[in-house]
């Protein structure tokens, strides 16, 4: 079932390139071949320019039923339903849909109003006195009333169906919304009242998408219901509008609002909770109350605005925030629009004199009308692309602008253009390219075509050279003849280089001149490249053609010279070499030279395939020698033949003196000697040397001396008394030195160990100092010993003899704290012994005093009596001292009035009176 003033169409739309593809797919009722190629320029990410300007809009003629007027209008197929506030229903054949021929009526409707939906054979037609009249329009000629769906208020606004088709929304006015189950539209059955927290103003018109309901409820504005479950509809939101609202439809996450006189407003809600308004304009003159989106190219919006007519408003500038209104009618008609219906190119327009009919045709625009290029010589094939946003058929065609290619073909059929440019045709083509519609409005857009054809470079070409022939140094002059080139645009710019040019050789590039004088070392063949450049009149690279240009150069023959050798110094007894070396500037002469040796010293050889001589002299042989060589190439003539009246020599002497080589000295067997400390050791070295020149002129010395030690040179004696510290191993190095006779002294070293035997010596004793202490005080002492040898150090042994019992000495310490009986004098002996047993010995005297103790009580157990009762007990006392034996006196503190205390029997005597009952504490 198609709907005619709300569009199911349209997708979500986005800026620049919007979304051409989703639309049409919504819509099957485009041709296929469109619907393929807005994929296609979709796919290509083309920015598809529709052209505004080029649109057409017109009024077809006067308005049907102009007597009337129209509440209502809603299309299907090929039949037009259309309700009049005096006459009831129209049905009118829109077979041409330009012009509609009126087929039948029904009268059942008393006051209709703007809703008009069809389920199957069933018209449902909104009454303002009977709520919904229900007609079954089988046979569209007699239309028969089924039933009156009566409302709450017994009014009826606007009508909407579900997805289903089973569900009716009803606007009701004061009362708000009903929902009715129509699946039986012959007994409808109401469901449900929409309701909830808020209290409707005004339902006047609907309409439904995915799954939501959008009411207009006048002074509130928009309300939004989700009806996925008819039976408990959900208040989702509601957006205030500043003016009334009139009529609402969506798209997507888009509403687009008719705001009566608050103008043509345009909400975001792709977040429900926090619509967002995107766009408002206001209409001068009256009432905007109907909306529909072109059912051809759903990027369009039909505005019916009163009296200021139909408007078209293009969607993604929207979107953009640039308003684009593409298309307008009159600027002020005598009758107020409402709402609208659609067939193909046909707009049909409620009002309040009858149906206006209105012609919306798109310009065609191309798609695919890219400038090209293309090289010389090279295919090009191009097909151009474009559409017709109504669906209509199109032409393309091109129009040469100056002069048309003879080869260029344009089929118009393919809408392609074929040619292969010459190369002779590289430049700009100007053309227009013009799509036009194939319908009666004969819409056409039309833009510029270029084709740049570019020049394709041709490579240069250069001859072949003919051999050259020159004697080393002869000059050789050849002009190379010049190349040729296939295009104009080379004409006089072609560029000569050379490569591989011989030593010495140069090259003229503006003459193309070669210019060789070889020398000596020349002689040969050579090749050389000789390179011809094209300008690069293509941008793309130099192109260039090679030749070769041989050369001969016959051999001149010259003699070989000897490089000069310098005066050679040789060694006695060692054996050198030097090399002889001769040059030919014939380079084929280097490797042919021949060597002889015609004069050499005693005992040297002389290698020819090396021109090496070696030569070892003997101890006997210093002085000054002569060593004569021959050189002699291979007499090479012109073409390298070896002749024997050719052949060339050179001779060369070479100084040679051979130096003296000092031999080493030699130092005699110096034997290892032992002493004792504090004794004289003496003894002599000697050396000798087998130079001859060497003889009396040795010298003698020595180094790391023991302290004390001396050494004579000249009588080469060695002397020594070591002290009573110097025991142990000593290493003497001693040294003899030649006189250097070739400026190098040599020497020679023998290391002799002296070995001092130690003598040893009695350890001493500090003589002890006499020490007074008491009984039970801490006493310490430490012993004093010393060894003058220090091989006894830290290995001397003390022992004490005679030590008082609990006296301890450990190593070279006495400690001891006497008892209190230990008081009085003491001897203690000590003695201290080296290793070998040798000794030395003291005696100290320890006196130890008396020390008093306190003497202690035995204890007294509480005593207890009565008054005039006598108190006796005895107290006693001992003392840790032997000395206080029987000396102890007693005595009584502060006793009690009446007590008595007997010093000498230690007796506490007491007879307490009557009045001295009391705890005492007695203290003696």
């Amino acid at each position: 079932m198609k709907k005619n003033h709300i569009l199911y169409a349209l997708k979500r739309y986005t800026p620049m390139l919007f979304s051409l593809k989703r639309s049409f797919e919504a819509r099957p009722s485009y041709p296929k071949g469109l619907l393929a190629l807005l994929c296609l320029a979709l796919s290509a990410n083309l920015a598809v320019a529709q052209p505004f300007d080029s649109n057409k809009l017109e009024r077809l003629q006067n308005s049907i039923l102009s007597t009337d007027g129209i509440s209502a209008v809603y299309t299907e197929g090929k039949t037009l339903y259309t309700t009049s506030y005096s006459n009831g229903l129209y049905i009118l054949d829109i077979s041409n849909p330009f012009a509609p021929n009126a087929i039948g009526r029904s009268t059942e409707i008393s006051i209709p109003t703007a809703g008009i939906v069809k389920k199957d054979n069933y018209l449902f037609v909104t009454d303002n006195v009977s709520g919904v009249i229900i007609l079954n329009v089988s046979d569209p000629k007699e239309p028969k009333l089924v039933t009156k769906l009566k409302t709450a208020s017994s009014e009826g606004w606007d009508l909407a169906l579900d997805k289903t088709g089973n569900m009716l929304f009803v606007a009701t006015g004061k009362t708000g919304v009903e929902i009715w189950n129509i699946s039986d539209p012959e007994k409808p059955v109401l469901k449900t009242k929409i309701s909830g927290n808020f209290k409707w103003d005004y339902a006047w018109s609907l309409s439904y998408k995915n799954d939501r309901l959008y009411v207009s409820d006048r002074a509130n504005g928009v309300r939004i219901f989700n009806v996925s479950n008819p039976e408990s509809p959900q208040l989702l939101n509601t957006y205030a509008t500043a003016t009334q609202n009139s009529y609402v439809i969506s798209a997507d996450t888009l509403l687009f609002l008719a705001n009566g006189p608050g103008g043509f407003e345009v909400v975001d809600i792709s977040d429900i909770d926090l619509p967002r308004r995107i766009f408002n304009q206001s209409i001068k003159s009256q009432f905007v109350t109907g909306l529909a989106i072109y059912d051809k190219n759903p990027d369009y919006l039909f505005v019916s605005a009163g009296r200021s007519g139909i408007a078209v408003y293009h969607i993604p500038s929207i979107l953009k925030d640039k308003l684009r209104k593409t298309d307008k009618t009159d600027n002020s008609v005598p009758v107020e629009f409402g709402r609208i219906a659609q067939s193909g190119h046909v707009i049909y327009v409620a009002s309040t004199r009858g149906v206006h009919l209105y012609n919306y045709d798109l310009a065609p625009f191309l798609t695919k009308a890219d400038d090209q290029g293309t090289d010389e010589n090279s295919p090009l094939s191009y097909t151009f692309e474009g559409i017709d946003p109504d669906g209509s058929a199109t032409a393309i065609s091109l129009t040469a602008v100056g002069p048309k290619p003879d080869s260029l073909v344009y089929n118009n059929a393919a809408r392609t253009v074929k040619w292969k440019p010459s190369y002779e045709e590289s430049g700009i083509y100007n053309f227009n390219v013009q799509i036009t519609e194939q319908t009666q409005d004969n819409l056409s857009t039309q833009q510029p075509f270029r084709i740049k054809v570019k020049h394709v470079n041709r490579p240069p070409s250069i001859a072949q050279l003919p051999p050259q022939l020159v004697q080393e140094n002869r000059e050789l002059v050849y002009q190379v003849p010049a190349g040729t080139d296939p295009d104009r645009e080379d004409t006089d710019r072609l560029t000569y280089e050379a490569k591989d040019l011989p030593r010495g050789a140069q090259f003229d590039p503006i003459k193309r001149t070669v210019t060789w004088k070889p020398d000596f070392t020349q002689a040969g063949d050579y090749t050389t490249k000789i390179i011809v450049h094209d300008s690069n009149s293509d941008k793309k690279g130099i192109l260039s053609d090679t030749t070769t240009m041989s050369v001969r150069v016959d051999n001149v023959n010259l003699a070989p010279r000897f490089v000069k050798v310098p005066l050679q110094t040789f060694k006695e007894d060692s054996a050198q070499s030097f090399i002889i070396k001769a040059i030919d500037p014939d380079r084929e002469d280097s490797l042919g030279l021949s060597y002889t040796a015609s004069l050499l010293p005693k005992g040297a050889s002389f290698d020819a395939a090396t021109q090496i001589l070696t030569w070892k002299p003997d101890f006997e042989q210093a002085g000054s020698y002569t060593a004569k060589f021959i050189v002699q190439d291979k007499g090479l003539n012109a073409k390298f033949v070896p002749t024997p009246g050719v052949v060339l020599r050179d001779t060369m002497t070479v100084d040679v003196a051979v130096k003296q080589t000092n031999r080493k000295p030699k130092l005699l067997p110096i034997a290892a000697a032992q002493n004792k400390e504090n004794t004289l050791l003496t003894f002599t070295i000697s050396g000798t040397d087998p130079d001859k020149e060497d003889a009396g002129k040795l010298t003698f010395s020595t180094a790391s001396l023991p302290e004390g030690a001396i050494f004579n040179p000249e009588t080469k004696a060695f002397s020594w008394t070591p002290t009573f510290d110097q025991s142990g191993l000593h290493n003497i190095t001693f040294k003899v030195t030649d006189s250097g006779i070739d400026d190098i002294a040599l020497s020679d070293t023998q290391s002799v160990a002296v070995t001092i035997i130690n003598v040893n010596r009695a350890p001493m004793l500090v003589k002890p100092a006499a020490i007074n202490s008491k009984e039970d005080t801490p006493l310490t002492f430490e012993v004093q010993a010393t060894d003058r040898d220090k091989e006894d150090t830290g290995k001397l042994k003390v022992v004490a003899n005679g030590v008082p019992e609990g006296a301890k000495f450990e190593g070279t310490t006495l400690s001891w704290i006497p008892g209190y009986t230990q008081a009085g004098s003491y001897k203690i002996h000590y003695v201290v012994t080296d290793v070998e047993g040798l000794s030395d010995s003291a005696t100290q005297v320890l006196t130890i005093t008396d020390k008093n103790r306190a003497p202690k009580f035995k204890p007294v157990s509480a005593q207890r009596g009565m008054e005039n009762t006598t108190l006796m007990f005895t107290i006693s006392a001992s003392d840790p001292d032997e000395q206080d034996a029987g000396k102890i006196k007693y005595s009584a503190i502060n006793p009690p009035d009446g007590a008595s205390f007997d010093a000498t029997t230690q007796i506490f005597s007491w007879n307490p009176g009557f009045t001295q009952a009391d705890e005492y504490k007695l203290q003696f």
